[in-house]
């Protein structure tokens, strides 16, 4: 594939540099003309299969010509043909020449989506190729492995049939993002091997959507070359062109490719009308795994491959002012990024308008919420909608009011997690996905299964089924489903909550909060000390029971200050560990202001950006009042005595195994902490022998406690203030041997046995 994707981009590049003579300030025309080239590449592939001709240079007019009148190629495209026939026949004669073979046979929208992965990089001067997923990010273009469209196929298939019989009769089957149509494939697979409905049969059932004219051609044809000549323009009808996600307008099949071409996705041109046109649209099943992308210009990547000196700029302020350069330097690419900019503004959540969303419409807008949302509605009252989805969908409370609706209204018939540890989709590996199935017929209570890593294990592993009350028990607040990795850890949880309150039962006077914004409060920020600024700390400087772990001293200005800037670990110098070197400083009048709001003299503090991969994921330590960045989150409270032993909840394992459970995506909230189930405080009066001292669970924490900060002078005066009876620890100990003593006595308070640590102890492989 790859030799053959650099003989298709090297004749277009060559072939580009002369329709364009070596002129590229215009990006917009020099990306018309790139994706005019695969366009019209990919019909001479398509046409050749479907009339079983030999590809040749004098079949390439009859070719075009033959797609166009099927409504498969746009008027643009053959007017660009027309005008550039030589090149293009000779740039197509070329590349047939070093491949023809290997172009009969390969799977023209595999060949579609690895060539999505080679992008133009556009200078004044000169245009080339590089590798990189830019493009194939925003538009959400990474297509689903064939045993895992075959599983979700299977799962709808099945569940379609439970609530209605067996199929015997033509059913409509949709996917909103159909892409390469893998799903499609799949259920002609499906309902051949079951129902003996032979494919040129199937074909008819299938409706599709889809940004990309390529990939839905490749679709299109796939499926006519299955099927009967006299059902082709049913099929074809029966596919639209267009981001479904935008309605209220519609432009032309022409407009509609050049907004594809432009990068312009969620243009108005793009639209499809579910007003009027499309209102009445709905499908007996509708599967697919839709774009998994938020709904915001990403700057830094439009500028990667056009200037990438803006693209490197991390602070957005100094990126706008080099942006704003470009209005007189190369105001061609200046009005492109401002038309794009314009288009996802007005996708944000208050201008966004759709006759068939509204629950998803909230906060930053994702694309996999909005889709699900569609799906579910585009389902007739007897069908069934499964898709692959991210799993924030299920776990952020940014989803709650879609959520919530689905699982109180019992249209959820099964969620099924997924780590992609083994790599399903070339993405991170600690992402999540789920495979969820929905009904418009009442289920009280849905299956679920976690930890799922193939496509295959939908239909070996046992699920367990779970209840809307289930999830009021666990997530009182947002009812959202916990972040598990184990099918079993499920009833851990709901076990667990029976037993025990929550956090926000136990410690009601907290105060939480995030402090300085680096973004929010730029104007606020230096980056030189001085007498009117105050260092800022940042989540990198603590670690458990460290409030000294890094530090920016000896970093280079460039490191320091770039986008994925890492400190370096702090080292104790003889005389302890200095205090961390700060690259930012708040100005004192706006601090002055916070600390009016957060009064008391300590505050616990953890690491706001973790994982629940990670060797461990709450990272606390007690700070004296001091600005603190957004990597950090806080609570105070009046009890410096509960401030203390919240420090040894927090880092203690039981603990983190239950945020573990319940954190979505990478960020520790007070929405997280205040719903994790925690011992009442009446737990810690009970007396025990432990390092054989007699003396209440209370007393031997703090005696540990003690022990871990005793060598910390930013908390010497709170520790000073603890009139408490505690006893000392044996000096020989060392610090890991504490920490697992504290482990052990906060199981005791959860009211653990030993057998259930050591199987929480499993969970964490560095413990």
């Amino acid at each position: 594939m790859n030799n053959i994707a650099i003989i298709i981009n090297k004749g277009f590049l060559n072939s580009s540099c002369n329709i364009l003579n070596n002129d590229f300030l215009n990006v917009r025309e020099v990306r018309r003309t790139w994706f005019n080239l695969n366009y019209l590449f990919f019909s001479v592939l398509n046409h050749s299969r479907l009339s079983n001709e030999d590809l040749n240079k004098k079949e390439f007019s009859i070719a075009v010509s033959a797609m166009n009148k099927m409504d498969l190629l746009s008027n643009n495209a053959v007017h660009f043909f027309k005008q550039n026939q030589r090149n293009i026949t000779q740039t197509f004669s070329g590349i047939l020449d070093n491949c023809k073979k290997e172009l009969s046979n390969i799977d023209l929208s595999l060949l579609h989506e690895y060539l999505l992965g080679i992008e133009l990089k556009i200078q004044p001067t000169c245009i080339s190729i590089v590798e990189g997923k830019n493009n194939k990010d925003i538009t959400g273009a990474y297509y689903t492995p064939s045993d895992l469209a075959q599983a979700v196929v299977e799962k709808a298939f099945k569940k379609y049939e439970e609530d209605n019989g067996l199929i015997n009769r033509k059913i409509s089957i949709a996917d909103l993002s159909c892409g390469g149509g893998e799903f499609f494939r799949a259920a002609q697979t499906y309902m051949y091997k079951v129902y003996k409905i032979e494919p040129h049969d199937s074909s008819k059932f299938f409706w599709g959507i889809d940004v990309d004219p390529i990939a839905l051609q490749n679709t299109i044809c796939y499926l006519l070359s299955k099927s009967r000549k006299k059902d082709w323009e049913e099929i074809i009808s029966h596919f639209i062109l267009g981001n479904p996600l935008v309605t209220g307008g519609e432009g032309s099949f022409d407009e509609k490719c050049d907004m594809y071409a432009t990068g312009r996705i969620y243009s108005p041109l793009m639209g499809i009308d579910f007003f009027e046109m499309h209102s009445n649209l709905q499908f007996d099943i509708v599967i697919g795994n839709p774009p998994w992308e938020k709904i915001r210009f990403e700057e830094r990547k439009f500028f990667a491959n056009l200037c990438p000196d803006i693209s490197k700029i991390s602070k957005k302020d100094k990126r706008r002012i080099k942006i704003e350069e470009l209005s007189t330097k190369w105001p061609e690419v200046f009005i492109w990024a401002k038309d794009v900019n314009d288009d996802y503004a007005a996708m944000s959540s208050s201008n966004f308008t759709h006759p068939k969303i509204k629950y998803t419409v909230a906060g930053e807008l994702n694309t996999y919420a909005l889709f699900t949302e569609l799906a579910f509605e585009l389902t007739k009252p007897s069908g069934v909608c499964s898709l692959i989805i991210k799993s924030a969908l299920v776990t952020s409370p940014s989803n709650k009011k879609f959520w919530n609706m689905i699982v109180t209204e019992g249209f959820l018939d099964s969620i099924y997690l997924f780590d992609n540890k083994k790599k399903i989709f070339p993405i991170d590996s600690r992402e999540k996905f789920s495979v969820i199935t929905l009904t418009h017929t009442y289920t009280s209570k849905f299956s679920f299964m976690a930890g799922l890593q193939s496509a295959n294990e939908m239909a070996t592993k046992s699920f367990s089924l779970v209840s809307s009350n289930d999830l009021k028990i666990i997530n009182p607040f947002t009812k959202m489903f916990p972040n598990v990795s184990d099918t079993k850890d499920m009833q851990i949880l709901i076990d667990t909550h029976n037993k025990l309150p929550i956090f926000e039962t136990v410690y009601p006077e907290c105060h939480f909060g995030r402090l300085i914004h680096l973004t929010a409060h730029a104007n606020f920020i230096d980056t030189v000390p001085s007498e009117t600024n105050v260092p800022i700390y940042e989540g990198k400087f603590i670690e458990q029971y460290d409030a000294r772990f890094s530090t920016f001293d000896m970093v280079e200005d460039e490191k320091r200050y770039s986008a994925k800037a890492s400190s370096l670990k702090n080292i104790d110098t003889g005389n302890g560990k200095p205090l961390p070197v700060s690259r930012y400083f708040v100005q004192k009048s706006l601090w002055e202001k916070y600390e009016l709001q957060y009064p008391e003299n300590y505050s616990l503090c953890w690491r706001s950006l973790t994982s629940s991969t990670n060797a461990r994921t709450t990272l606390a330590m007690i700070l004296p009042r001091c600005p603190t960045s957004q990597s950090i989150q806080l609570l105070q409270t009046e009890s410096e005595l509960d401030l203390l032993m919240l420090l040894g909840l927090f880092n203690s394992i039981p603990f983190d195994y239950f945020v573990r459970l319940k954190m979505p995506g990478i960020d520790l909230t007070q929405s997280v902490i205040k719903q994790i189930p925690v011992p009442p405080k009446t737990a810690y009066e009970q007396n025990i022998v432990f390092l054989d001292e007699k003396a209440s669970l209370e007393t031997h924490i703090l005696s540990h406690l003690y022990y871990m900060l005793s060598n910390e002078p930013l908390v010497s005066k709170l520790l000073e203030n603890l009139a408490y009876p505690i006893y000392e620890i044996d000096f020989s100990f060392n610090r890991l041997i504490v920490r697992k003593n504290l482990d052990k006595l906060f199981a005791q308070a959860y009211g653990l046995s030993e057998s259930s640590l050591k199987k929480i102890i499993k969970t964490f492989p560095k413990y």
